[in-house]
This record gives C-alpha cells, structure tokens and sequence, in this order.
C-alpha cells in the first residue's frame, strides 16, 4: 500500500515538472530582441536594436479640437522630465469623447501616421536617443506602416493595446529608420 501511494506521489510530481516545462517551451519567440512581456518600446533604429522597457505611462490631452491618448516609457522614474518613447494616437473630435470613444480608436487593424500639430489622425511616435536628442514621426512616412495587433478588453478606465511598426523619425533635417518595430502599451481612456 505506501509503495503505490509512494509511486502515485512520484508520478504526479513526474507530470507536474513535465507540465511545467512545457508551458516554458511554448511561450511565445521573439523578434529579435524584443521583450515578450511587460510593457514596452522596442525598434531596429538604423540597424541597432534599441528597448525601452521602463515605467509605462499615460499619454492622453488635447491639441484645438484633435486628442491624443497613449502611452510612453521613462527608463529612470527619478527624472520625469525625460521620456524615452512615446507613440500616441491622434483622432478628431467635435466634442469631448468619451472613454469608450477613446477605445474604438485602437481598433485591430492598420493606422496612418498623423500629427496634432498639423491636424492629421493616425500614430504618432517619439523615441529619445541617448544623447537625449528626441526624434518623431512627424514627416514622410510613405512605406511606413503601423498596426494595432491586439487590445484586451475594456474595463472602463484602461485597456492594454500591442502592434507594430516600421517608420521613419526624424529630428531636424536628419532621418533614422525604425524596422521591426513592437510595443505593448497600457492606455488610460478619459
């Protein structure tokens, strides 16, 4: 009797550990060297991959009759004033919207790139190199593209939204490329 206990014991710490293993294997690969979890801003900015992987913040405000909601990453919380990346979604509104309209905007499925400043819907991204020169999307973006692959569900006060991107930024005159771009960004909808 206690040798079949002992064995049952045995086999289901056997399957336990088995099982376990198993859910380690199957998480998901990624590109490059992008995090697979968490909250984060990851690129191939002129060949060198760059992560920011700090504080996930909330971006959201207004600029005329166009609002701006999204999320950003400071690497060191002690210095507010500095963030690392950004990428907000502009959208026109003739009123002020309300969170479920705020929601809609990160729909599954391709953006454009836009601008508050100069009235356009669409993406809108900031990256601070390490000289602490900020760089935008603001400009030229023919054959870019910038894609919401998932959202959770609303739960009235934020949501979690992932996608991709590939774009160029640009800081005065000069241009840098991003390729193989990923996010994953809590967003606050008010």
């Amino acid at each position: 009797m206690k040798l079949k206990l002992t064995l049952c014991l045995l086999l289901g710490i056997v399957l336990l550990t088995s099982s376990c293993k198993k859910d380690e294997d199957n998480e998901p690969e990624a590109v490059g060297g992008a995090p697979t979890s968490g909250y984060y801003f990851y690129g191939k900015i002129d060949g060198s991959e760059e992560t920011v992987k700090g504080t996930n913040g909330i971006a959201s405000g207004r600029c005329g009759s166009y609002y701006i909601n999204g999320g950003l990453w400071a690497l060191d919380i002690t210095s507010p004033n500095v963030i690392n990346a950004e990428i907000v979604l502009v959208q026109f509104f003739s009123d002020v919207p309300a969170a479920n309209e705020f929601y809609d905007m990160y729909e599954i499925g391709t953006k454009s790139f836009g601008s508050c400043s100069g009235g356009e819907n669409g993406a809108q991204l900031f990256w601070t190199d390490s000289a602490g020169e900020k760089w935008s999307s603001v400009g030229d973006q023919t054959g870019s593209e910038f894609k919401i692959t998932s959202r959770s569900d609303f739960n009235g006060t934020s949501a979690v939204v992932s996608g991709t991107f590939n774009c160029k930024l640009y800081n005065g005159s000069a241009v840098k490329e991003i390729e193989s771009g990923q996010f994953s960004m809590q967003i606050a909808l008010f």
